[in-house]
């Protein structure tokens, strides 16, 4: 927070020229001219500070625990990959309008609070690697607060031809990266912009930095897992190395919308790292009154550049997957498939870096809440379904269930190309229940609760788990 003192010899020379002015006849005539041009300067900065703006105060509790199968006891438990967390979020979210139609300015910022012991890394707390402060590895969690959106934006057109583009700590969403969330927005240090022309979009985004509710601040992109926050610390006797650094990423993006269609294509580079490109395909048929059928396709191809990357003569990569959604009244049956080919790697990398959340994963016919099925080689078939309880009287509640079943996948990571077999299994159980208050005095209300269940046999991709997360969320709109 920033306060403005004014001396004592500014204060008198204010109240001097006010009273001056007050003291002037034209002050309160009816020169029509100068009243409406002051009307108007003020109207547009109040139009666009607070009538188009908004401002949101949000709150989150967030609680989760994760047991993770131990592989040679076979007893589930917080250790590796366990985690136990109990996280309390505050944070306000601005956008103004735009000020004479071309300029404005965006921002998020907030606090994420540690209530009482937690374990492992929850991808929400501040993530320390030396909690000790003796030179070694002993990473804990931690409270704190950040800002994580701060952005001009600006826009000139027509509906019918207009550009715009967002600069600073920004969201992003263009071609093959795009932010993602965990109680807050992940976002970048550059820039994202679009030239629209009534349906059809052409997009172009740059960033050097990024920032995840793990980070206090924006860190340079690099190929460790820590963004070279944990170098030189001494992990059991191993010097944790430093990893390269990717300079920047960037990416071009056009999609064109229809009444019931959408195509969406973008090509992507990670500096010297990694290149992809992706296409996405929706389409909605209007089967009844009260029922449609919504297709979705996505594919992404991608392959390491030869440099910095992970791999040795790198190879061409895929990940395809498409899925139908069934919808009748309140309920939607949903069926999906996927499969993806990554020889060299442990997984399917959507991303332009390692670890930044570099992607633009709008749909994944096979996502669970534990794992996204793109361990190499998977193969993978899902089925769910939703239901919304309006014909209950209770509009506010939504029950689903999803089963995912994942055959193909890697043995053993350690192997690559032909050494490799594809022998691994894995099944997953998602539930997904759900309260919104719409009306009322605690309108914004939402209470969640996502339990899920995973198991894998024959690979040493990822151990079986079970996982439960509970969250509270409650909105209120300022203006």
């Amino acid at each position: 927070m920033v306060i403005v003192m004014l001396k004592p010899t500014l204060l008198k020379k204010s109240v001097i020229a006010i009273a001056l002015l007050s003291s002037s006849p034209y002050v309160f005539s009816n020169t029509q001219s100068n009243i409406n041009l002051d009307e108007e300067n003020h109207s547009e900065l109040y139009r666009a500070l607070y009538q188009d703006a908004s401002l949101d105060l949000n709150t989150n509790l967030y609680t989760r625990y994760r047991a993770v199968k131990n592989s040679q006891s076979g007893k589930y438990g917080l250790g590796p990959g366990g985690i136990q967390n109990q996280t309390a979020m505050l944070a306000l979210n601005y956008k103004s309008g735009y000020y004479n139609d071309i300029i404005g300015f965006d921002f998020w910022g907030g606090t994420n609070i540690k209530l009482g012991h937690t374990v492992g890394q929850s991808e929400i707390l501040y993530y320390k690697y030396s909690c000790d402060g003796d030179g070694k590895f002993s990473p804990c969690e931690k409270s704190f607060a950040s800002v994580s959106v701060a952005a001009l934006k600006l826009k000139y057109g027509s509906d019918s031809a207009r550009f715009k583009i967002n600069a600073g700590y920004t969201p992003i969403n263009s071609g093959t990266f795009k932010n993602s969330w965990g109680l807050g927005p992940h976002s970048y240090r550059g820039i994202d912009s679009a030239l629209s022309f009534d349906n059809l979009s052409f997009t172009y985004a740059w960033a050097d930095r990024f920032k995840n509710d793990w980070s206090r601040d924006f860190k340079k992109m690099t190929t460790s897992w820590h963004q070279n926050n944990a170098a030189g610390l001494n992990d059991g006797g191993t010097i944790i190395k430093k990893g390269d650094v990717i300079d920047y990423i960037h990416s071009v993006g056009v999609a064109y919308e229809l009444d019931k269609s959408k195509i969406d294509a973008g090509y992507g580079e990670g500096h010297e790292y990694r290149r992809n490109w992706q296409l996405q395909l929706e389409h909605v048929n209007q089967l009844a009154p009260e029922t449609s059928l919504q297709t979705k396709i996505f594919y992404q191809g991608a392959r390491y550049i030869h440099g910095i990357a992970p791999v040795v003569s790198p190879k061409y990569e895929y990940y395809a997957s498409a899925g139908l959604n069934l919808k009748n009244r309140n309920t939607t049956w949903s069926v999906g498939y996927s499969q993806n080919h990554a020889p060299q790697t442990a997984d399917y990398n959507f991303r332009l870096t390692p670890w930044a959340n570099s992607d633009k994963r709008d749909y994944q016919a096979t996502l669970s809440q534990l794992e996204d099925y793109n361990a190499s080689g998977t193969q993978a078939l899902r089925l769910g379904v939703t239901h919304n309880f309006a014909d209950f009287n209770l509009p506010e509640f939504t029950l689903g269930l999803a089963g995912t079943y994942g055959w193909h996948v890697v043995t053993d990571t350690s192997k690559i190309n032909a050494a490799r077999t594809y022998d691994g299994k894995m099944r997953s159980l998602d539930l997904l229940m759900r309260y919104n208050v719409e009306q009322g005095p605690v309108k914004g209300l939402s209470v969640t609760a996502l339990p899920a269940l995973l198991r894998t046999s024959e690979t040493n991709y990822k151990n079986s788990r079970n996982d439960i997360k509970f969250i509270v969320g409650y909105s209120i709109n300022v203006f």
